[in-house]
């Protein structure tokens, strides 16, 4: 990107058949904005295995907002690799959602930061039939939020490292929704300060909906149906909005309205 872009879009879309490999690398130059949209599915019937590498260089007062849409099928295995480098003053927002049923992903992005730069990372999964994943990420000093609808027999584990090796603040959220009562579904939250002015801080949580929240619904007007949706859409509802552009925000809607739909 040239130095001096702001809000910048661009939108790509990767279609996925049997094993691919692809390898992208974004550069951010100094003084730009760019909001970024990726994409990736594969045919239906098709075996694959996808190793995809990204690399992101965000430069000094560079923002970065990348959105990945992972549509994948029953058959694949996913093992994307992800690595973000972020200068002084930058800052990279993350928004990633999987919107349907794949085998076994795999992933761990690490992210590292320079002198005041930003990153906040909010990871969106659906977890659908016997799949088994497996996702995490590690950083320096950033906020990362994972949730997780667990359904069926998914077998879900959530890793998060912070680590922070100058003053600063950092945040761990790990939540998984259990949808189903044979999904499975572990949290593994780390924080590591390096610097005694570092701030950490985590949370997790695991449960499933609760009825007395169903049922003041449901007194309020709402079908037990419309209950469980709205409930569904709070869980995964992320203040990352606040982060983005207009158009990025109404595409981040759309996206949870769907999740929604296939989770019930």
């Amino acid at each position: 990107m040239n130095s001096g872009v702001k809000v910048k879009e661009l939108v790509v879309v990767s279609v996925y058949s049997k094993g691919r490999a692809p390898h992208n690398v974004v550069i951010v130059e100094e003084g730009t904005e760019v909001t970024v949209y990726t994409g990736c599915v594969i045919a239906p019937e098709a075996v694959g295995l996808h190793v995809g590498i990204s690399e992101f260089y965000v430069m000094q007062k560079a923002g970065l907002r990348f959105i990945m849409v992972h549509n994948w099928n029953r058959a694949a295995h996913v093992r994307p690799r992800t690595g973000v480098l972020v200068g002084e003053g930058g800052d990279y927002i993350e928004y990633y959602a999987r919107l349907a049923a794949v085998k076994t992903p795999q992933m761990s992005p690490s992210i590292w930061l320079g002198d005041t730069a930003k990153a906040h990372i909010t990871c969106i999964l659906l977890c659908l039939r016997d799949a088994e994943i497996d996702v995490g990420g590690d950083s320096a000093a950033a906020e990362l939020a994972t949730r997780a609808i667990a359904t069926d027999k998914a077998v879900v584990t959530m890793r998060a490292l912070v680590e922070a090796r100058a003053p600063a603040k950092g945040h761990v959220e790990c939540s998984g929704l259990l949808m189903s009562p044979y999904a499975n579904v572990e949290t593994i939250p780390q924080l590591a300060a390096r610097h005694h002015d570092a701030v950490l801080t985590h949370e997790a949580s695991i449960g499933k909906l609760a009825e007395d929240e169903i049922n003041y619904l449901q007194a309020k007007g709402f079908t037990y149906d419309e209950a469980v949706s709205l409930l569904v859409r709070g869980f995964i509802t992320t203040d990352i909005h606040r982060y983005l552009p207009e158009q990025a925000r109404r595409y981040i809607e759309q996206i949870e309205k769907l999740i929604v739909e296939k989770a019930l």
